[in-house]
């Protein structure tokens, strides 16, 4: 019983930190993203 649980907490950890870091990565695109397109309209105005 005390497997099964250990087994568990080790899978949710894993899928949580899988979650966190996507999250993250999306966040980091997201910001380079916007960088450029101030950039563009700083060049262009």
């Amino acid at each position: 019983m005390l497997f099964l649980f250990w087994a568990t907490a080790v899978v949710w950890s894993a899928l949580f930190i899988w979650i966190y870091t996507a999250i993250y990565r999306q966040q980091l695109k997201l910001e380079q993203q916007i960088k450029q397109l101030r950039d563009e309209l700083e060049r262009m105005g």
